[in-house]
């Protein structure tokens, strides 16, 4: 009977043990990898222009069919708490500069251009109920 006891106990606390290490490892992965919450695709002359939002960082890139993915820049952070929404970029590359907007979920619109990087809000979309 002590021997049926003992093992009882040794098996829950591998149990135990194995549940503590799967929780811990699920909670570390959500942790440690940020998941894009915004992303565009915009054609351009020589390529695709994209953007991606990473919590409140924009990240924006250049894609050729000759040398793949050329450039990516790192923005500053979005102002504000709201959420990123979407993102989106004009894919013009005036002077090695490309325009950057992003909307956040209450409405807010910001730009930036990827030389410098500060956004600057260019005002809010208001939204209304739907009419009856």
């Amino acid at each position: 009977m002590r021997e049926a006891l003992a093992f009882l106990y040794v098996c829950v606390g591998i149990l135990l043990l194995a549940l503590s290490y799967h929780l811990g490892a699920r909670s570390a992965w959500a942790q440690g990898r940020a998941r894009l919450t915004a992303a565009s695709i915009v054609p351009t002359g020589g390529g695709v222009a994209f953007t991606a939002a990473k919590g409140r960082t924009v990240h924006v890139g250049l894609i050729t069919a000759f040398t793949g993915l050329s450039t990516t820049t790192v923005l500053n952070p979005v102002p504000g708490t709201a959420r990123i929404a979407s993102t989106g970029t004009d894919g013009a590359t005036v002077l090695g500069r490309m325009g950057v907007y992003a909307l956040l979920e209450t409405g807010e619109v910001y730009v930036a251009n990827t030389s410098a990087g500060v956004w600057n809000s260019i005002g809010t979309l208001e939204s209304s109920p739907p009419a009856p």
